[in-house]
């Protein structure tokens, strides 16, 4: 729950203390105690610590078997995903698309081809070719990952942060109209999600960025609309001290979302 809610602090708390009772009780080399350290990584890469959210995915892969069958016992795709996303958060795009490449093979291995689970790792190579400025590329990874991870769940959050992502693209790519309706659809995503996740933070990273979009079309009156309902739910939010501390304006917005839709 406090993972979905964007609350770091408080998820890595639970994860360290499930991972404190594998370590006493469940035996090395088993499922469970590479799953905590799994989870364990990934809070801290929420937190912007990367590199302690990288040596506990290693910790994880290393408590996994090294013998091919043994390892489809466990979760390696998972695990090769989280790693992915800690390099990335560190810069080491390089590091972090290996991970993903290992990662898909074990996707297609356990779940099939053109899974969900491919549909995340399209996700992260697309944030990673945006970075690296290579914006046609990242577009035709983001559209990838809204077909894999809409299948079935046109609603979940992971559709509606990639429809995001692709917005923030097209933005980039001056293509004002085709980010609008984007937004516009993560935003109505976000909001039908708000209930169950019972934070407004994703739609308040979504409307920053319409404000933009919005600015930048002299489209006045909205984009301060948009800007200032953003900025009211941010600082209430930020103000609760339950956040990981962002760098800057879009590090505040990403720190208000749980890990996976960033």
């Amino acid at each position: 729950i406090h993972e979905r809610q964007g609350h770091a602090h408080i998820a890595l708390d639970y994860d360290q203390d499930a991972l404190n009772i594998h370590l006493e009780k469940s035996a090395a080399g088993s499922v469970d105690l590479a799953n905590a350290y799994s989870a364990v990584g990934v809070q801290y890469t929420a937190l912007w610590q990367a590199s302690k959210g990288i040596e506990q995915q290693i910790k994880a892969i290393d408590n996994s078997p090294s013998e091919h069958d043994g390892k489809l016992k466990f979760n390696p795709d998972r695990y090769l995903r989280n790693r992915g996303r800690s390099y990335f958060v560190a810069g080491n795009y390089d590091a972090s698309k290996t991970d993903l490449k290992g990662a898909e093979y074990w996707q297609t291995l356990i779940h099939g081809k053109d899974s969900h689970y491919h549909g995340e790792s399209a996700y992260m190579l697309g944030k990673i070719a945006a970075c690296e400025d290579k914006l046609d590329d990242a577009y035709t990874y983001l559209e990838r990952s809204i077909t894999l991870m809409s299948d079935g769940k046109p609603t979940h959050a992971s559709v509606g942060a990639a429809k995001f992502q692709l917005g923030v693209v097209s933005m980039r790519q001056e293509k004002d109209m085709d980010a609008l309706r984007l937004f516009k659809d993560a935003l109505t995503i976000a909001q039908m999600n708000e209930a169950g996740k019972k934070t407004q933070a994703d739609s308040a990273r979504v409307k920053w960025r319409m404000s933009q979009v919005m600015e930048r079309q002299g489209m006045t009156v909205e984009s301060k609309a948009y800007r200032e309902a953003a900025e009211k739910t941010k600082t209430t939010l930020l103000a609760k001290g339950l956040f990981a501390k962002g760098e800057g304006e879009e590090q505040e917005y990403d720190s208000l979302v749980g890990m996976l839709y960033r």
